[in-house]
């Protein structure tokens, strides 16, 4: 049987987790630790014209390198950051698999979620599905701080709502 790469496995790389400054400061490096406890050592550098972001990270024994594009693109307010994919792609995360000694996106990664792979027409795919939303909604609870906002309902408050309407849970 093969076996499936799924995203909760992975470390995520996500593109605000990443301080970076403007114009940019060759000489300084920082690090930082992602969820999973993998510690990345990044710099920031300019070469031909684009903003690449240096990272060295620990896999196994190994001290693994890697640049990674930096794109930026204009918002009605100031810049958004991306990262470029070594297949072109632009994404706000990247990903390392466990098996593998890049970050990559997902498609590269071939990685997929746990959930898609639930068959919710059984009892027990339902029992799963209700069970990871009901834990979702009561993750989401412990970070709202305020549910309303000028007589309107927090995008927070909002999603927790649909949430709990999913799973059939009253809060």
């Amino acid at each position: 049987m093969l076996e499936k790469n799924f995203v909760e496995n992975s470390e995520l790389l996500k593109v605000g987790e990443i301080q970076t400054s403007w114009p940019i400061v060759e000489d300084s490096s920082k690090e930082v630790a992602l969820k999973g406890g993998l510690k990345i050592r990044y710099r920031e550098r300019k070469f031909e014209g684009e903003r690449l972001l240096d990272i060295t990270f620990n896999v196994g024994r190994q001290w693994m390198t890697q640049s990674i594009v930096i794109e930026t693109w204009p918002v009605g307010y100031g810049l958004r950051r991306y990262w470029q994919c070594q297949c072109g792609k632009s994404c706000s995360v990247l990903y390392l698999r466990s098996d593998s000694h890049t970050f990559a996106c997902r498609e590269c990664l071939n990685l997929k979620y746990n959930l898609s792979y639930l068959n919710r027409h059984t009892k027990v795919g339902k029992l799963l599905y209700r069970a990871h939303w009901a834990n979702r909604a009561i993750e989401l609870q412990e970070r709202i701080s305020r549910i309303d906002y000028q007589g309107k309902y927090t995008r927070k408050a909002t999603r927790l709502m649909k949430i709990s309407k999913k799973v059939g849970m009253k809060f």
